[in-house]
């Protein structure tokens, strides 16, 4: 797991002969962001208990590399620090449509 300011990641590398391919996931239930799926499971089922509904999204994103992946977990980094505001917002339009 990766810690980036308040959000924690699941890291997880792929690799297929000489190129890799490095993933960050975590998911966002009833307006938390976890990487575990048992307290995923416990935001759902308080979200449903207080008639918010039980949505959730699971959230990933990836960068290719060829040796080390230093350079993918850089431009993941940058990635997030440049958007996050942006998924926030996207993933709270998602949830006011519903």
């Amino acid at each position: 797991r990766v810690l980036f300011r308040s959000l924690t990641v699941r890291e997880t590398v792929l690799r297929d002969g000489g190129k890799g391919l490095l993933v960050w996931s975590w998911m966002r239930i009833g307006g938390h962001d976890t990487t575990s799926n048992a307290i995923g499971k416990l935001y759902q089922a308080g979200s449903k208990a207080m008639l918010r509904g039980d949505d959730g999204a699971a959230l990933m994103l990836s960068a290719p590399f060829d040796e080390h992946p230093e350079a993918a977990r850089a431009a993941l980094r940058a990635f997030v620090g440049d958007n996050l505001k942006a998924i926030d917002a996207a993933l709270a339009h998602a949830a006011a449509a519903h």
